[in-house]
């Protein structure tokens, strides 16, 4: 989190940086920044942990088969065909992922009519098709960027 969100550009203070250049003793002191921020969140991430292990809710499973349903319903067809298939499209992953957490928020909001497990194996096996069809119909991308891509295949 702290490289990739907070420290995704080199920073230094006001007055470190002259010329535009960053000197070594400069971007020593933006790495010791870095770790003193990454020693912080890790605490922060031990403690909520430690919360949550003394305290764990009862749901987990059902909340582990809500989420990663909606995960799977959102993202298993389109990379499963776009490995094999070159044309799956934009829109098509686009619908396939309103499809797959669409379904697991509205079953959700409903109360779990259908149980958490079983609705995300619906909508696992819903997303195929729906990424098929929609791919069908929707705009296709430059062929030659689909070759590029596909260029490791052969």
């Amino acid at each position: 989190m702290t490289l990739d969100l907070i420290y995704r550009d080199k920073k230094s203070l006001p007055g470190e940086v002259e010329e535009g250049t960053i000197d070594d003793v400069v971007a020593e002191k933006v790495e010791r920044r870095k770790v003193v921020v990454m020693r912080v969140l890790i605490v922060f991430f031990i403690v909520i942990s430690l919360m949550i292990a003394l305290n764990p809710p009862t749901f987990i499973a059902q909340l582990m088969g809500i989420s990663w349903g909606a995960l799977a319903g959102a993202f298993l067809a389109p990379f499963m065909l776009g490995l094999y298939w070159r044309g799956v499209t934009t829109a098509s992953v686009w619908a396939c992922f309103i499809w797959g957490v669409g379904l697991t928020v509205i079953n959700m909001l409903l109360g779990n009519p259908i149980n958490p497990i079983n609705c995300g194996a619906i909508a696992m096996v819903g997303g195929f098709p729906i990424v098929w069809l929609v791919s069908l119909f929707s705009p296709k991308m430059n062929s030659d960027r689909v070759d590029t891509i596909f260029q490791c295949y052969k």
